[in-house]
């Protein structure tokens, strides 16, 4: 048998230690990812988070199969607390504390002035998971529980809003930079900011697209007519023409525009060049223009990047419009909405529908359309007796249009402006809305209210700003462990122990409740096509995944010293890279008769096994001495084959303190020392 020892080391991996939180952290959320080393021969972790340092009230006292724990409950804003680690075996735990860390939880800051009042009606069908809402005119994101409980926020300083959060638990916003400097950013929930515009965009929207592509709008300008109508005299008494053919005042629209990763504009759309300036709205618009000094034409606040249609969806709430462009080329493909009978387009199709001042367009899997429907023009459009808001979804084939669900959201419910809807992965409905200062509720397919929240947002801001709500499973997305298998302490140092039939083996354990992509790779430092390999591969959320690399016969048969370098990368996380450098020797040309392993775990409460190697077989004796050097325990004689043996020795009997484990052979005789701890 030839032994094979990979010894590696973690980020300087000789010692085990708490990698998260770093030591006197500030964070901005309740829930707490604590990540450590992994220690040889450790199966299970106990893991205890308190107020104060001596550990005399324990807040956590739970346990972990791998070196990583999110901490999800009892721990609350504006406080210290401090956390250690310690192995378990056999149920055990062995007072083998790694360092202690200490970290803050900051202040809340939405809840810090009122509460979020939360509402369950079904149980069963409620959406598990936390829900975070963008803050428009306060420039923040917020997290909170299903009871209500604030649990992340993006801080005090750093004015970070969300529009969006992708499929990988990034988000899409903007981080405003004072007045009404906004800048398209991606950020995630540690608030780092992935990516940033070096340009002012329109908060709206802001997408990452394919291939480390970001679409955003910006603010576009044109000279137009003034159109008759019940503001004529006011624009002529501040000086204007007003004759509805004299250019003389701005129109404002939105321009799609699209950057690469280095900040390089690569594509643009106009509205100026593909909508016709006889289309506006009729019915109150023109109003605000004469306080405004502009005409603010499209509003356009949301888009959708379809990569399968190569298309793009634009919502344009002045125009009350839908519109599907063709990318690249920049072609209208059609518009929806309300047509010519309200100067509104005279090509649009589903004009039945009577949407207006729309919000959140989204193609879903099944290449329907869903958006939030504001209804200001609900009574024009409609003749409905009152304005009222709705949620849609409907499919768009062969230019025809199919109404396939539809919600009517309660009279107080109406939203005159932002708010949006999500669909959840049960199939319920997420629906935001401005009313009643600011409300979140969850509905199912059969409109049936689930859950529903009050934001109280009057506390906040004066002009209830709730743009958007989404349903996230965790707020540490990144999350995930590297384990690797037969870590033990060999020879005083730290490795993994194989022999001829064992597998170099690595799992995967994805903890940050999304579905992953990894990229891995293996090197060594000679070069060697065996330990060349890149690849691949998916995680589901949850679960884990084991890589298996068979060792080659020349392997077992080299004398031969080498370093191989293990590196993994989260594909749509790559700030959570890990690193591991192992040191990979043959053990069998080191030892000539035999040799004690290893002895564990030490110091011991529990059962000590020694893990000892033999060159061939023979017969093998444990004895124990105190440090007074008295014999106190002796094993029976017994034969032993060729390679590793486990012998085991239980201290249960005898007090705290040191001794000594001597294992004789017929060729050898070694002497280890272990402390055993009451």
């Amino acid at each position: 048998m030839v032994l094979i020892v990979f010894l590696f080391i973690i980020n300087s991996f000789s010692y085990s230690t708490i990698i998260s939180p770093s030591d006197s952290d500030s964070l901005t959320s309740t829930h707490v990812l604590i990540e450590w080393k992994q220690k040889p021969y450790i199966k299970e972790y106990n893991i205890q988070i308190a107020e104060t340092n001596n550990f005399d009230h324990l807040l956590i006292d739970t346990t972990s199969n791998i070196p990583l724990f999110i901490c999800k409950n009892n721990l609350t804003w504006d406080s210290e607390y401090f956390v250690r680690v310690q192995s378990v075996l056999d149920k055990i735990p062995q007072l083998d504390y790694f360092d202690t860390t200490n970290f803050y939880i900051l202040n809340p800051q939405y809840t810090d002035v009122g509460t979020i009042n939360t509402t369950t009606h079904s149980e069963n069908e409620y959406f598990d998971g936390i829900t975070i809402f963008g803050l428009f005119n306060h420039h923040q994101s917020i997290a909170f529980d299903k009871n209500g409980n604030e649990i992340w926020n993006t801080g005090d300083q750093n004015n970070f809003f969300m529009t969006t959060i992708d499929r990988y638990g990034n988000f899409n916003g903007f981080k405003n930079e004072g007045g009404n400097v906004e800048k398209p950013i991606k950020f995630n929930f540690k608030n780092d900011i992935l990516w940033i515009s070096t340009n002012h965009g329109d908060r709206h929207e802001f997408r990452e697209i394919t291939g480390n592509h970001f679409m955003y709008m910006e603010p576009k300008y044109q000279f137009g007519v003034i159109p008759n109508g019940g503001w004529t005299n006011s624009f002529i008494e501040m000086g204007y023409l007003a004759d509805g053919l004299t250019q003389e005042f701005n129109w404002k629209a939105q321009q799609i525009c699209i950057k690469n990763h280095l900040n390089q504009k690569i594509w643009e759309w106009n509205p100026f060049e593909y909508f016709s300036m006889n289309d506006f709205d009729l019915y109150g618009t023109w109003f605000y223009a004469v306080h405004n000094g502009e005409y603010d034409w499209t509003h356009s606040n949301s888009f959708w990047y379809s990569e399968q249609e190569s298309a793009i969806y634009l919502s344009s709430r002045h125009l009350s419009r839908i519109t599907k462009i063709d990318y690249p080329s920049g072609n209208i493909i059609w518009n929806i909405g309300p047509g010519a009978n309200h100067n509104l387009g005279g090509d649009n199709l589903c004009d039945d529908i009577g949407f207006s001042f729309q919000h959140h367009i989204q193609e879903l899997d099944d290449g329907s359309l869903l958006f939030f429907d504001n209804g200001n023009r609900s009574n024009i459009f409609r003749s409905t007796a009152t304005n009222e808001s709705r949620i849609i979804r409907l499919i768009i084939d062969s230019l025809e249009c199919e109404l396939v669900w539809e919600y009517i959201l309660p009279g107080t419910n109406y939203s005159n402006a932002m708010s949006g809807v999500s669909l959840l992965e049960n199939g319920n409905y997420l629906i935001a809305t401005r009313s009643d200062n600011g409300k979140i509720i969850e509905v199912n397919n059969d409109k049936e209210i689930i859950w529903e929240a009050d934001l109280n947002i009057d506390l906040h801001e004066t002009i209830p700003g709730v743009y958007r709500a989404f349903r996230a499973p965790s707020i540490f997305p990144y999350a995930y462990s590297v384990v690797f298998n037969n870590y033990e302490n060999i020879l005083n140092k730290k490795g993994i122990i194989l022999d001829s039939s064992n597998d170099l083996t690595i799992e995967i354990y994805n903890e940050g409740g999304y579905g992953q992509e990894y990229s891995y790779s293996l090197s060594d430092s000679l070069g060697l096509e065996f330990f060349n390999k890149t690849d691949t591969i998916f995680v589901p959320k949850n679960g884990e995944y084991k890589l298996s690399f068979p060792l080659p016969d020349f392997i077992h048969k080299s004398n031969f010293s080498n370093n191989l370098i293990f590196n993994i990368n989260p594909t749509n996380h790559p700030y959570a890279h890990k690193s591991f450098n192992m040191d990979l020797l043959i053990l069998n040309s080191n030892i000539n008769r035999g040799h004690i392993l290893s002895t564990f775990p030490n110091p011991s409460k529990s059962v000590v096994t020694c893990k000892i190697y033999l060159k061939e077989d023979q017969t093998v004796t444990l004895q124990v001495f105190d440090i007074l050097g008295k014999k106190i325990a002796q094993s029976k004689e017994r034969s032993y084959p060729k390679g590793l043996n486990l012998i085991k020795w239980n201290p249960s009997n005898n007090p705290s303190g040191v001794y000594l484990i001597q294992i004789e052979t017929d060729s050898f005789t070694e002497v280890v020392k272990l402390i055993v701890l009451k």
